[in-house]
């Protein structure tokens, strides 16, 4: 049996537009390297201090946190960072 994906083309739909821009120094940079190292902003920081660091930075404002990580990382990892 042979099978084909069939092709479906989406409802277009019209997304609103935000009403603010986020500027960069709004947004945070959480990076997980190859190793398992956690930088916030180029900085980095030991994994027991990460839930503190965050708290701190947003308890001034609303940020964005970007976040990044390496290919060659475990998605258990990923996970236990994004947690809580």
């Amino acid at each position: 049996m042979v099978t084909a994906p069939m092709l479906q083309r989406g409802t277009d739909v019209q997304l609103p537009r935000p009403s603010t821009r986020t500027s960069k120094t709004d947004r945070l940079s959480l990076t997980l390297s190859r190793d398992g190292r956690i930088f916030l902003n180029n900085e980095e920081v030991p994994r027991a201090a990460l839930r503190d660091r965050l708290v701190a930075a947003m308890r001034e404002r609303e940020r964005t946190v970007q976040f990044r990580g390496d290919s060659q990382v475990s998605y258990g990892l990923v996970i236990e960072i994004m947690t809580p």
